[in-house]
């Protein structure tokens, strides 16, 4: 056991890593995946100045031919043209003539948004805080632009009055925008998609509040299909990321975490728009530094390598005080230095640390040059952990490295009759410890697995663990029975475990398993899957088509879901005798059943 006696004084220490590369190869990272992404270096970058001193907004064409940047100082559209797609540093200027001076309907315009075939371009901005639409003759040529006419305006003034950002979801139906007053993304929907005259505010529900992850937003960006959600700003200067559970649905976002940001304040700051390439492997992002920057996926990073024609092994050469472990101080900083050995592709470092106690591990830097040596400053909290350096080329860790223990100097204890500091440190050790919520005490962290349902030591909630490794709740006994048929395969954790996992939405009942209704509300729906898996509800017309799918007892098959989760589903296509097709009828339940 360390224990707290004595403080010492230690301020620079030097941790020494040889690695070795015995061969990799690239793998592609999943689009949209922005922590994976790497500065794609000064050679792809775009110097704006000459357009404009400061841009609001970027945004592509569909095939990647044209960039557009929006001038907030002269408030215009600016049109290039790219001779690469996509590759920002290969644009040109298309000139004035191309540009779109929106100043007569907006000024202070700080977010624009193209129609899903380039008919039609919108801009918002702080003055008149309203959504203004022109026409465009010639698809994304900004020169056959014209303006549509008050009358095909949206007034955002009653939502928000400083918006900053504009979005549509992938056929129009849906308008949104963010807004610096509220600091949320604010849904409408729009009854005749991309006109901005039909939007209606979805209401306070269906909104946002970013503020918690970037106090300063300017700018939003959907993946391909709303599955998930980008923010960025000014104060972070890093692109934040919410996954939502159903498409394009605000209100079922949850942010990812801090391990799914990317921190861009090493090249860029203030962090006004972004643009996606078509595949999600590739992104463009304006600051107020005059630039134009790229960032991309390890897809384009290297190509394949098997090894080098002779064997390489990997080895690790730590001084005798690092294989032992060594005193650190808090807050000070310690020289981290290594070297790579290896042939045939470029290496760049991760440096990760990992507490002793939990396990868990967090990057010091990530991506970073293969310079030899990085300064870590020690967090104020650390108590007792390891450095882990990797030699990495972007898509996959090549060798690996771990220091031994270092662990805060004030944890020794003074050796009175020696006068001397006995130095102890723990044994690395495969197993995770956490606190328990309700005792305090140290606790083993159990094993969990994806699809594993768990309930803690003190309590009696029961959770599913989903892919993403986060533990959903069940709110009451009969959602729970619609996914299984007893609780043996409830597999009991310390409360500790809870703790070390995230918690996620709550478990809706299983789709085709029941007939749903909501308290006070007359209707019934049938409860199945959309496009895209996520819970939808489709209205039955009547009692007779009930009766005439689900037979004369179909009332038993209908359970109450609380109004609370309500937005986490998506409402289908009323449901009919005539349109209904054939389901499988032993896989519903009926109320008894969920509740025996």
């Amino acid at each position: 056991m360390i224990m707290k006696k004595v403080k010492t004084s230690l301020t620079v220490s030097f941790l020494s890593f040889t690695f070795l590369v015995i061969g990799a190869s690239v793998l592609n990272a999943a689009p949209y995946a922005v922590s994976d992404f790497v500065y794609s270096g000064d050679a792809e970058i775009y110097d704006y100045s000459d357009e404009d001193t400061i841009v609001g907004d970027i945004e592509f064409n569909n095939d990647g031919s044209k960039m557009f940047l929006l001038g907030a100082n002269s408030d215009s559209i600016i049109e290039y043209s790219l001779s690469t797609p996509y590759v920002i540093s290969t644009a040109t200027h298309a000139g004035v003539d191309e540009e779109l001076y929106v100043s007569a309907e907006e000024v202070g315009v700080l977010g624009f948004e193209f129609n899903d075939d380039g008919s039609k371009v919108y801009v918002i901005g702080n003055a008149d805080d309203s959504v203004v639409e022109y026409g465009l003759a010639t698809p994304f040529d900004l020169s056959t632009a014209s303006y549509s006419g008050i009358g095909e305006e949206y007034d955002a003034s009653g939502e928000d009055t400083a918006p900053a950002d504009i979005e549509f979801n992938d056929d129009g139906s849906k308008m949104f925008f963010l807004g610096r007053t509220s600091f949320s993304v604010i849904e409408y929907t729009l009854s005749t998609p991309y006109d901005v005259s039909t939007a209606v505010h979805a209401g306070g529900g269906e909104e946002l509040d970013v503020s918690a992850e970037e106090s300063s937003p300017w700018g939003i960006e959907f993946n391909a299909n709303g599955s998930a959600l980008f923010v960025v700003g000014s104060d972070d200067d890093s692109i934040v990321r919410y996954t939502l559970t159903t498409p394009y649905d605000v209100s079922s976002a949850t942010y990812d975490g801090i391990a799914a940001e990317l921190d861009l304040s090493s090249q860029t700051s203030d962090l006004h728009g972004m643009a996606f390439n078509a595949s999600g492997s590739k992104f463009a992002i304006v600051g107020a530094d005059g630039y134009v920057l790229a960032y991309h996926d390890v897809e384009r990073r290297g190509t394949s390598y098997s090894g080098p024609s002779e064997p390489l092994t990997f080895d690790i050469d730590l001084s005798p005080a690092f294989e032992k472990g060594m005193l650190v101080t808090a807050g000070a900083e310690v020289q981290i230095d290594w070297t790579t050995e290896g042939t045939g592709i470029t290496q760049f470092v991760n440096l990760i640390v990992e507490d002793v106690y939990t396990g868990d591990q967090s990057y010091i830097a990530k991506h970073i040059q293969n310079t030899g040596s990085y300064s870590w400053m020690i967090p104020a909290d650390f108590e007792a952990g390891y450095v882990i350096a990797q030699s990495t080329d972007l898509a996959s860790v090549m060798s690996e490295a771990r220091s031994g223990l270092l662990w805060d100097a004030s944890y020794v204890e003074e050796d009175a009759s020696e006068g001397m500091v006995e130095e102890e440190y723990i044994e690395p050790t495969a197993e995770r410890y956490g606190r328990s919520p309700v005792t305090g005490e140290l606790e083993l962290i159990d094993a969990v697995q994806i699809g594993d349902y768990i309930v803690g030591d003190s309590f009696d909630t029961v959770y599913y663990i989903d892919v993403n490794m986060m533990r959903r709740p069940f709110m009451d006994r009969q959602t729970y029975f619609t996914w299984q048929d007893s609780y043996q395969t409830v597999i009991r954790v310390t409360d500790a475990t809870l703790t070390s996992l995230t918690l996620g939405a709550p478990m809706l009942p299983k789709s085709d398993t029941v007939l749903i209704t909501i308290p006070s509300i007359d209707t019934v729906y049938v409860l199945t899957s959309g496009e895209y898996d996520e819970p939808m509800l489709r209205e039955l017309a009547s009692e007779e088509d009930a009766a005439l799918i689900y037979g004369q007892d179909w009332a038993d098959y209908v359970i109450d879901v609380p109004l609370t989760l309500w937005t986490r589903f998506t409402i289908g296509d009323v449901i009919n005798s005539d349109s209904f097709e054939p389901f499988n009828s032993s896989m519903m339940k009926t109320r008894t059943e969920l509740n025996s």
